[in-house]
Parts: structure tokens; C-alpha cells; sequence
């Protein structure tokens, strides 16, 4: 897969779908930092989504934290009555549990190991339970894999018993489970945790959250990072750390859509319509839309997801009081692409934070390539090879005007349709063959070996 198709540089090599590429009969479990249910369809769920169509995929969800409990509200005892349900089996196919611990605070060594401790003993019963064991010398895949959807046992050994589970993180904090039995682990990076910890608290988290990145990174065997920055951060301390850069369902945006009501709201809203679709937090850049809603007063700013994390309360409280601006809220992913089909524009409206700039890879990139739309975005380092499909702009100024030129393109069906060209070869299934082409191959090499279940080698 050349990096002309690709469109972002020393991306992990896919080739062709095959049988004999792809991870099959395995048991994986992930530590998550987030609750399935939560979670906004993204890398992590198109992940585990697809690996449950071959596999037993078993999540554990971010802990509760008993401290919520010291304020008990109907929406807390029932989270609590969740993790006390066990293992649950999602329509997926994947098998979430809900561990706890005492109260998510990395800023006390003492409260950390406390938590460490008795996430732990927790996971290390469900592997009792489930029949995990030290890893034996066979194949790492099966030609005829056992059922992904096998049941989970009410007591005893896991079924089939004797199984070498492959382990995949998404959380920094949990590396002293690499410990636990196992046949390879992976650590799937989404994000700059330790620029997330210095933005908001300082540099002093920042630091304890980049040396407990760094135990992980020493441990595991495989890295996939979302973007080149972060790629380059992983491999300094992992050499096996591959760009894998997030994707589309590009056939979902690909289909013909009914226009729902929650479509039929954006369709009757005036022209233009400048729309971002996402988590509505820190990310954005509230002073910058303010400014774009005051540049187009006859239009329409349109906001699609959670309001979560806003840090600068004041300007969101200003841009959102504006008559043309219209925050809609969570919406079902099948919605999105019948409500980014009415969007003029589609807008990236992110931070320029340093630490942010150079390491992001917004998912929304290839999505609203997908729908064929003018993208509109801030500047960031990883969309430079996207400069001829994407509008990036260094200033307010720049953006605005970006707006207007994307609203009056010349050649409007072409670039559409070069825009949808692209997003086709930067769907999931792309990136996951990527995935499973080196998982398979580190697995083989150390079947090879007769190493397993210790760490990178």
C-alpha cells in the first residue's frame, strides 16, 4: 500500500485481505479508558467491532469509582448495579465487564497503586474464571476458528479451557497487567495522554502519566499509533510502533440516506451551513467559531455531538448564545450522514495548542471526505499531506476566508468525487488488515521462537 494511496506517511503496510493475514480464534481482552456505551463510535469500537467477527473479545470498561458514591444519585447506583451484573454481552459481540476502584486521581502515587491493586485482583479472577493460562507452543491462528460467541461460564474454567489470551491497551495506567498470561500485547494509542494530563493539570501529571506510557511502551510487542507524531513519540521507546491512522466507513456514507427529523432540523436551517461533527470539549476552538458565526450571520453553525470537558467556559457560553448557532447534541451514527449531506462546509475547528498540533488525527477527516464535502480546518501537522483535499488555515482570518473559497469552489464534482476516492482507501478495513498483517506476523516469528507471554523480544 504505497503512501500516495494512503495520503499520510510510513503508514503501516496492508496487504490484500486474506485468510491467512488475519488474527482468527483468539481470545483478545482489551483495558479500556471509557464505558462502551459512552463512547462515541470511533477507532476503538470499529476495532473490537471487527475482531469480534472472528474472536472472543472481552473489554474491560473504565472502573466505577466508589467515591461517586459518597453523593449517591439513581444514575450512579445504577453504574454500580452495572459492574455488579458482570459480563455482559453486547449486540457487537463484544463482552464487556465493568471493573471498580477507589477514585481515578494519577496525581497520588499512593492512591494509583491502591487502584492498580485492586483492578488487579479483579482481572486476575476473571482470567481464573475464564481458564486463562501461560501461553503453550501452537498456531496463533486457527484454519477453523471456535465460535466468537461462545458463552461466558458461570463458574470454572473458561470454554475449551486452557486458553492464551492476546492482551490490547488503551489505557497507559494498566501496564502492570502485561504480567498477566498472554501470546502478544498491544497497545492501541489514540492520543497524547501526557499532553492531555499537562493541558489540564500541568506539567508535573504530564510527567507521571509519560513515565507510566513508557513502562507500557517497554512492555508490549506491537504499538499502533493514530498519527505520525505520535507515532515518532512511541517508537523512540518501542521500535514496533506503526502508524495506523484512523478511517472512515466509507460505506455508510456511501449509501442513500432517509432524512429523519433530526436530519429534516439541519436541512430547513438558512444557508450557508457550516457544520462539525464530534465531541464538543476542549478541542475546539470556541473563540475561533465565534468568530465564524459573526462572519456569516444569515447562516447556520451547526454542532453534532456531546458537550463534554469545555475548558473555555466564557467563550462557549458567548458562541452558543448566538441566534445562528445550533448545538444538536449526541446523535445515532447511522444519523450522521444524512445530517453531513445538508452541511455547505465541513469544519475542523481544533485548538493550536502546540502539543495538540502536532500529534492530532481527527477522526471526522476521512468521514467528511467520505460525504464528499469542502473540509475547512485549523492547522495540523498530520493533514499537510491532505492539503490539496482539505482547506487548513493558520489564522482566524485564513479560516473564514477558507470558508468562503470552499462555499464557491469551481470545480466543485470533481474534487467531490476526488474526495470520496480518497476516503475509500482510508476505510477501517484497511486500517484493520494493517493491524492484523502484523500481529500475525509478530505471532508467527515468536511461535517461531518459543517466546510468549513476557514482554517484547
Amino acid at each position: 500500500m504505497t503512501s500516495d494511496t494512503l495520503r499520510l506517511p510510513a503508514q503501516a503496510e496492508s496487504p490484500p485481505p486474506g485468510e491467512e493475514t488475519m488474527i482468527s480464534g483468539e481470545t483478545i481482552v482489551c483495558f479500556s479508558r471509557s464505558d462502551w456505551d459512552a463512547e462515541l463510535v470511533s477507532n476503538r469500537y470499529h476495532t473490537l467491532t471487527r475482531f469480534a467477527r472472528r474472536n472472543r473479545v472481552i473489554l474491560f470498561e473504565q472502573p466505577f469509582e466508589l467515591a461517586r458514591l459518597a453523593r449517591p444519585s439513581r444514575a450512579k447506583l445504577q453504574a454500580w448495579a452495572k459492574v455488579r451484573r458482570g459480563a455482559v454481552r453486547r449486540h457487537e459481540g463484544v463482552i464487556t465487564i465493568q471493573p471498580f476502584w477507589l477514585w481515578a486521581y494519577e496525581g497520588s502515587p499512593f492512591l494509583t497503586q491502591l487502584n492498580l491493586r485492586l483492578y488487579q485482583a479483579q482481572v486476575r479472577a476473571w482470567f481464573r474464571r475464564l481458564g486463562f493460562t501461560h501461553p503453550v507452543s501452537h498456531p496463533p491462528t486457527h484454519p477453523h476458528p471456535p465460535s466468537p460467541h461462545l458463552p461466558l461460564p458461570a463458574s470454572g474454567r473458561g470454554p475449551g479451557g486452557g486458553v492464551t489470551p492476546i492482551l490490547w491497551f488503551y489505557d497507559h495506567r494498566l501496564w502492570p497487567l502485561t504480567a498477566l498470561p498472554h501470546k502478544l500485547a498491544c497497545y492501541h494509542c489514540t492520543e497524547d495522554y501526557a499532553g492531555l494530563a499537562g493541558h489540564g493539570a500541568g506539567p508535573k501529571l504530564a510527567e507521571v502519566v509519560r513515565a507510566e506510557e513508557r513502562r507500557l511502551l517497554e512492555r508490549v510487542d506491537l504499538v499502533f499509533a493514530v498519527s505520525p507524531g505520535l507515532t515518532e513519540d512511541k517508537r523512540a521507546v518501542n521500535p514496533s510502533s506503526h502508524l495506523v491512522a484512523n478511517g472512515v466507513d466509507a460505506e455508510l456514507y456511501a449509501r442513500p440516506h432517509v432524512c429523519g427529523p433530526a436530519c429534516a432540523d439541519v436541512r430547513e436551517l438558512p444557508r450557508p451551513i457550516l457544520g462539525y461533527t464530534g465531541n464538543v470539549s476542549y478541542k475546539l476552538d470556541f473563540r475561533l467559531l465565534d468568530q465564524v458565526a459573526a462572519a456569516y450571520p444569515h447562516g447556520s453553525v451547526v454542532l453534532v455531538g456531546p458537550v463534554a470537558g469545555v475548558d473555555d467556559a466564557e467563550a462557549f457560553r458567548k458562541f452558543s448564545a448566538r441566534p445562528n448557532v445550533h448545538l444538536l447534541g449526541r446523535r445515532a451514527v447511522a444519523e450522521l450522514p444524512s445530517l453531513v449531506a445538508h452541511y455547505d462546509v465541513c469544519l475542523i475547528p481544533f485548538i493550536l495548542s502546540d502539543w495538540f498540533v502536532r500529534v492530532a488525527q481527527p477522526l471526522k477527516t476521512f468521514e467528511y471526505l467520505a460525504a464528499g464535502k469542502p473540509v475547512v480546518s485549523t492547522y495540523l501537522t498530520n493533514l499537510e499531506p491532505l492539503g490539496d483535499l482539505i482547506y487548513v488555515s493558520r489564522t482566524p482570518a485564513e479560516l473564514i476566508a477558507s470558508i468562503g473559497a470552499a462555499l464557491e469552489e469551481p470545480d466543485a464534482e470533481a474534487r467531490r468525487e476526488r474526495r470520496v476516492a480518497t476516503a475509500r482507501t482510508n476505510d477501517w478495513d484497511h486500517r484493520f488488515t494493517a493491524m492484523n498483517y502484523l500481529m500475525s506476523e509478530r505471532l508467527s516469528r515468536r511461535q517461531c521462537d518459543g517466546k510468549f507471554g513476557s514482554g517484547r523480544h
